[in-house]
């Protein structure tokens, strides 16, 4: 409907041309189109363009560039074509032009007028293969149909101006006209969609093609007014259109718009929608004698689309009442559980432990339900300020951190300081760590796992890159639809909803932000990104803060302690406070953080084969931090030749000690590294 109106209002033929050409290359699928009119029982090319805004293709070696054999083709058979491999065509490949350009996939439509041919409509796609499917090829004709009649108009046009300055020639024009007539009247009895005239005030029908009697139950309407031929229209608003069109003189484009007509068997009353335009058509003097009608029924289409608008209320809202309806017995569960560890009830623990870990889980997919029925409902409020993305990142962390440890991935951190957005941090920090879960989710066991953040002009792109299990391109489509998940085993080894990526896009798409998914398909990894606008922030130079007077005293040194071998941290650990200094453990990078944001240690010991991340990017992440610029850091390894030496010295460690640890070479080493606490 929308070509038909554009098409309707081109007069002329070059501006006809340009017309169909954007209508063809905005829906059709092409990437190029060529239209060539038949003048002189020739074609010539009228115009051509290409998919790129307002790129009309002016160059007459490039105008002129086709592959004759498929137009000839067409010309002869008189034959819509569609070559959905030109590469792998017999008849075709061998054409100079498809040699030559190669393009993939073909549509050459004729343009006829009665049985003449009027044009040829030729349009090609380069990428895709089969690019024009069935319901392209069905708006194709729709166009075609528009535009056999837009040629005759502007023909008729063109030959009624010269009839203007040529009054010797006036019946050889009126017999032009009625042959133009003749084709006008064939290709409106034939058309495909719904076609009436109406005129004067009253809108009298003075014609309507087939399939518009077929929309009104075959009823005779031409030579009555609207009001008698269709009179339950009256009261729907159809009238009322009609009065307004034929009093402004503006065209009205309506979109799946419901109308109640008696058309059913024994004249019942059917409830139907349709998509039409209301086009005025004006006398030489410019005012409004009738309107012309073309509609399109799409009943089916508007129940389809009601039916799933409703079943997706339903569906929000059945959610909602779950998840507040689980809320209730899991409390006095959760209570319970933490009763029973305080009392130190033994006998238990290994069943309390599962029952603590299912718990966790059921509670995880409670705030996923929770969560997704509060964004599709509106009820989330973002609490929005200054957020430095780093500091995101390194709490997404640790939310993720026992998937990440379970699993033994290597995690590498690549984010730099001084990246800000403006956003409500507990809600960003959600969105990472459900995308860090999803990538520790969807890679088998030892992985590797990369965040990485960087600003590129105004934005902040945030990306989580894994090598796991990959998504296949039917998958990606739908990948941040709620309860969409990649295909599983039996067991359903992975679990969950299916709802975390779905939040995901909601949460960012409530920044203002976007969110994508890459894959190269199975097997091949993943790549998720979120794009937010930056905001600058001045940068602030760390402040070197004076510790309490408490922690200066001789022997209170507070060391950090690093290991994943619980039983190693421990003990070295006991040794470090009989020796008089302040101990914290940590077992993975992400706790380590954690631990030292809250202990701001003078010396911290790293094992450098760590879960999750290795003992080098939690140094990176530890000496990028203001707050900890003083801290020492101490390698604990178990390799010991000079290029292990070297590399740690590189990553900034103030030394190099192999397991297992000589503790007197420690207590020394603690004494040149803090002076103030010999």
């Amino acid at each position: 409907i929308k070509a038909s109106h554009a098409l309707s209002r081109a007069v002329q033929v070059d501006d006809l041309a340009q017309t169909v050409l954007r209508v063809v290359l905005e829906n059709a699928g092409a990437q190029r189109a060529v239209l060539l009119l038949a003048r002189d029982g020739k074609l010539t090319v009228t115009a051509s363009a290409t998919s790129e805004p307002g790129a009309l293709e002016d160059d007459r070696a490039t105008r002129d560039s086709f592959p004759e054999s498929i137009i000839s083709y067409v010309a002869r058979t008189r034959a819509p074509l569609v070559v959905a491999d030109v590469a792998d065509d017999a008849t075709f490949s061998a054409d100079p032009y498809v040699s030559r350009a190669r393009p993939s996939s073909v549509l050459c439509v004729p343009i006829l007028v009665g049985a003449e041919l009027a044009a040829v409509l030729y349009l090609e796609n380069k990428l895709i293969k089969g690019a024009f499917s069935p319901d392209r090829i069905a708006l194709l004709e729709v166009v075609s149909t528009q535009l056999a009649i837009s040629l005759e108009n502007a023909r008729l046009h063109e030959e009624r101006r010269r009839d203007a300055v040529q009054t010797s020639r006036q019946e050889a024009v009126r017999a032009s006209e009625d042959r133009h007539a003749h084709h006008l009247a064939t290709i409106f009895e034939q058309s495909p969609v719904a076609i009436a005239m109406l005129r004067g005030p009253e809108h009298v029908f003075e014609v309507a093609n087939p399939q518009y009697r077929r929309f009104v139950g075959g009823r005779a309407v031409v030579g009555q007014p609207l009001a008698k031929a269709l009179p339950e229209l009256d009261g729907q608003g159809f009238v009322e259109l009609l009065d307004r069109v034929y009093q402004s003189g503006e065209p009205f484009l309506g979109n799946a718009v419901p109308a109640r007509l008696q058309r059913g068997d024994g004249g019942n009353f059917e409830d139907c929608a349709f998509d039409f335009i209301y086009q005025p058509m004006l006398d030489p003097s410019g005012n409004v004698t009738g309107i012309a009608v073309v509609a399109h029924e799409v009943t089916a289409l508007a129940a389809a689309r009601r039916d799933a608008e409703a079943a997706n209320r339903a569906k929000d809202e059945f959610l909602a009442m779950l998840g507040h309806e689980l809320r209730n017995p899991l409390a006095p569960i959760v209570t319970a559980l933490q009763l029973m560890s305080l009392r130190a009830n033994v006998g238990a623990e290994r069943e309390r432990a599962v029952i603590e870990r299912q718990v966790h889980h059921l509670v995880g997919l409670v705030d996923d339900l929770l969560d997704v029925s509060r964004i599709t409902s509106g009820k989330v409020e973002l609490r929005r300020h200054p957020v430095e993305v780093a500091d995101v990142v390194v709490r997404a962390i640790e939310l993720a951190s026992p998937l990440l440890d379970q699993k033994r991935h290597a995690l590498e951190v690549a984010v730099p300081r001084q990246l800000f957005v403006n956003a409500d941090a507990d809600r960003l920090v959600q969105v990472i760590s459900n995308l860090v879960t999803n990538a520790a989710k969807y890679t088998p066991p030892s992985g590797r796992i990369l965040i990485r953040a960087r600003r590129e002009a105004d934005q902040i792109e945030i990306s989580i890159i894994d090598n796991g299990i990959g998504i296949d391109a039917p998958m990606l489509r739908q990948i941040f639809e709620p309860f969409a998940q990649e295909r599983q085993t039996l067991e359903r080894a992975q679990g969950g909803l299916g709802l975390g990526l779905a939040i995901v896009r909601n949460l960012i798409s409530l920044h203002g932000g976007t969110v994508q998914a890459k894959s190269e398909g199975l097997g091949h990894g993943s790549e998720f990104t979120v794009h937010l606008l930056a905001i600058d922030m001045p940068v602030v130079a760390a402040i070197p803060t004076e510790l309490p007077p408490s922690v200066q005293l001789a022997g209170e040194a507070r060391v950090l302690v690093v290991d994943d071998n619980v039983d190693a941290a421990e003990m070295l650990a006991d040794l470090l406070k009989a020796s008089g200094y302040r101990t914290a453990l940590a077992h993975d990078g992400p706790s380590a953080l954690k631990a030292a944001e809250a202990f701001h240690p003078q010396v911290a010991l790293l094992d450098l084969g760590l879960p999750i991340m290795d003992g080098f990017e939690l140094a990176r992440l530890l000496q990028i931090r203001p707050d900890l610029a003083t801290t020492k850091l101490i390698a604990i390894t178990g390799y010991g030749q000079a290029q292990d030496r070297a590399r740690t010295a590189a990553a900034g460690f103030a030394a190099h000690l192999v397991k297992p640890v000589d503790m007197a070479q420690l207590r020394r080493l603690m004494e040149q590294l803090l002076p103030a606490n010999k």
